[in-house]
């Protein structure tokens, strides 16, 4: 592998953690900044957003249903294109929720992405989750079977 590819592979890796660390931490605006200005997030058929403005609506409304999440990424994997890449990631988002008080959920599933360079930066353009399972039913988008 080429020095600058696996630069790239990192920068986007880097993009898709700090995604997650800053959705724990409760900071839209670096979340909203991992995403294009024309960014389509879709977790689900009540759960999506375009552009920014949506995405920062979509991630405010989380503070009003979950006190606190913690995200895990795990087997990440990255193919480059020449100004795009997709990724792929698996997730397991632990969310304690404001009603039931003291009542948790938590999602296993995966993330979908096409990232595009914006800048010299990767950022997300588009991002689907598949959820393999969770604690409760979630209106979501199931993993498709074969």
């Amino acid at each position: 592998m080429e020095h600058d590819e696996a630069q790239q592979r990192r920068a986007i890796e880097r993009t898709v953690v700090t995604y997650c660390d800053a959705v724990d931490r409760g900071d839209i605006e670096t979340v909203v900044g991992r995403f294009t200005v024309d960014a389509v997030v879709d977790y689900g058929p009540r759960t999506s957003a375009t552009g920014r403005e949506a995405i920062a609506r979509l991630f405010g409304g989380l503070r009003t249903t979950a006190t606190a999440t913690s995200h895990r990424l795990t087997n990440l994997v990255v193919d480059l294109g020449d100004d795009a890449a997709r990724a792929t990631s698996y997730v397991t988002a632990w969310h304690a929720l404001v009603e039931p008080a003291g009542e948790q959920l938590v999602i296993h599933g995966r993330y979908l992405d096409r990232l595009e360079q914006v800048d010299g930066d990767w950022l997300i353009a588009e991002r689907r989750l598949e959820v393999h399972g969770s604690t409760a039913p979630v209106p979501f988008h199931p993993l498709p079977r074969r």
